[in-house]
């Protein structure tokens, strides 16, 4: 199951990426969503850090762009549903044989 999941969150996250790269292409325009903007319209409080270092980086992170940071973090949920699957098949693997 984890292995289906990685590759349906892999496909979304290069979908996301598709799109939006599509309408690049055809308007000149890439759309500037940002993450901040996607917690604060879905009424969840932006992550805070209590040292100035980690906290400047959560700006950072924050700031980028969710049609990018989407899919990058969709990918890496792909390959670590995918190495959890080889885990549970190699597992199941040891207990059969």
């Amino acid at each position: 199951m984890a292995g289906l999941t990685a590759v349906g969150a892999f496909l979304l996250g290069f979908g996301i990426l598709a799109l939006h790269l599509t309408e690049w292409v055809r308007f000149g325009y890439w759309p500037r969503y940002s993450v901040l903007d996607f917690l604060l319209d879905e009424k969840i409080s932006p992550p805070a850090a209590s040292s100035a270092g980690a906290q400047r980086a959560l700006d950072w992170l924050m700031a980028q762009p969710i049609a990018l940071l989407g899919p990058v973090v969709l990918i890496a949920l792909s390959l670590f549903l995918n190495k959890l699957a080889k885990r549970e098949r190699r597992a199941a693997a040891k207990r059969t044989g």
